[in-house]
């Protein structure tokens, strides 16, 4: 049960860019990521009186929600969403994937964590795999993928951040507090989209159902279900799962949207899995938050 939850989640995540990047051709960027975690806030809020689980947070810890949620939603939001404007959702799970690695080396840089030669092997292999991904399509997609290199620094900062609350507050009033701080901060970003760049809103079936998919879905249900197999399996087992996310996004993204799949993109991919695999599987490497980088 735990695996089959595992997988569930994944698979949820791995769609997440495409029902994102179907959605914001129909809503702005910013106004869609509101109305995201609206209703994931929303849909929380219900867990925690369904469950009667109060909102319990220590107070020394509020200093860091505050920052988490700025980080993992506020910016990361505005960032990939405008960026999946510009780049396929292919590039963006990739550009998530290898997230991971940043995170490894902010933790040796500012948690004085050690590395060794295999994590930074496999960095190495991962930053290549990814530069031969960005060269080759970076006349069509260079605006996009610069943005999402972007993201994945704010993903790492994210990732320390909520590294530091993991053990700390439960993860139900952490995800409501975190996502209610980003949704707040996101609201003059969506002002301003309004402002410099007005748009007409069109809420089809398609653009409604990819919002009820990702703010209940991916920001809620998939959260719950990883948390949930967590607890039953250790934590190097279920990041191996997390590799399989891209591979999910690039099968749907080449059935759904028609997004180019050829060789050569498959094998850059390919590269920046393994570097990932081989950096944050190494005896020595630091410990990555336990808790994913929201998609």
């Amino acid at each position: 049960m735990p695996a089959i939850a595992m997988l569930i989640a994944v698979f949820i995540w791995g769609g997440s860019f495409i029902a994102t990047k179907l959605a914001i051709a129909e809503i702005p960027p910013i106004a869609f990521a509101v109305l995201r975690f609206a209703v994931a806030v929303a849909g929380l809020l219900a867990a925690h009186l369904v469950t009667r689980t109060p909102i319990t947070i220590p107070r020394p810890l509020w200093g860091r929600v505050v920052l988490a949620g700025l980080l993992g939603t506020t910016a990361t939001y505005v960032l990939e969403n405008i960026a999946l404007k510009y780049t396929t959702a292919g590039n963006t799970a990739i550009f998530i994937a290898a997230s991971p690695l940043l995170t490894i080396a902010g933790a040796a840089i500012f948690l004085r964590e050690r590395l060794n030669l295999r994590t930074i092997g496999g960095a190495l292999l991962a930053f290549g795999g990814l530069a031969a991904l960005v060269g080759a399509s970076f006349k069509e997609t260079g605006l996009g993928d610069g943005l999402m290199a972007l993201n994945t620094l704010v993903g790492a900062w994210y990732a320390l951040v909520s590294k530091t609350l993991a053990d700390r507050a439960s993860p139900l009033s952490t995800l409501t507090t975190t996502y209610s701080v980003g949704l707040v901060g996101l609201l003059p970003f969506a002002v301003g989209e309004a402002i410099l760049t007005p748009a007409t809103w069109h809420f089809s079936p398609l653009s409604l159902g990819s919002l009820a998919f990702l703010g209940l879905g991916s920001s809620g249900c998939a959260y719950w279900l990883w948390m949930y197999a967590l607890g039953r399996m250790s934590a190097a087992t279920s990041g191996v799962y997390l590799y399989l996310m891209p591979i999910v996004t690039l099968a749907l993204s080449w059935l759904l949207l028609g997004e180019a799949m050829g060789p050569a993109k498959i094998a850059q991919a390919a590269i920046v899995l393994i570097g990932v695999y081989l950096a944050s599987t190494a005896r020595q490497a630091p410990r990555i938050s336990e808790v994913p980088q929201p998609s």
